[in-house]
């Protein structure tokens, strides 16, 4: 059996549950091409801890890297502290950022993903976890 990915197409505009689905290869072809897709992970999947941060600004005129900076150091550590203090384990953490002065619509967003690549859970856990 061929693994599909479900998959939601559009996050601004895409309301409901019956998601699209397409093979891994077709993921990709969606990905090349830019096309918005944003993978759907179901709460008894398992995958690598991970957490995410937006932030948007009302303002275009108080968008700055550098404090984006500052947050993600201060992110990274209470990560890391949080997650050994919980499992022993020292996390081993890599970071997505996706940041913009402007989206589209006057506002400006800062987006950081934080990968776990050595632990490993459902999407439950990593829920249960932050909550």
């Amino acid at each position: 059996m061929t693994p599909t990915i479900r998959y939601v197409p559009n996050t601004y505009s895409f309301s409901g549950e019956d998601f699209p689905a397409c093979s891994p290869s077709e993921f990709l072809e969606r990905l090349k091409k830019k096309q918005p897709t944003y993978e759907v992970i179901i709460d008894d999947e398992k995958v690598k801890y991970y957490f995410d941060f937006d932030y948007y600004l009302l303002e275009q005129s108080s968008y700055n890297l550098d404090a984006i900076k500052c947050v993600d150091s201060i992110f990274k550590k209470d990560i890391c502290e949080a997650l050994y203090e919980t499992t022993g384990i020292n996390p081993k953490i890599h970071t997505m950022e996706s940041h913009s002065q402007d989206i589209g619509d006057g506002r400006s967003k800062y987006s950081l993903r934080y990968y776990i690549s050595n632990m490993i859970g459902t999407k439950k856990n990593v829920k249960d976890f932050v909550i």
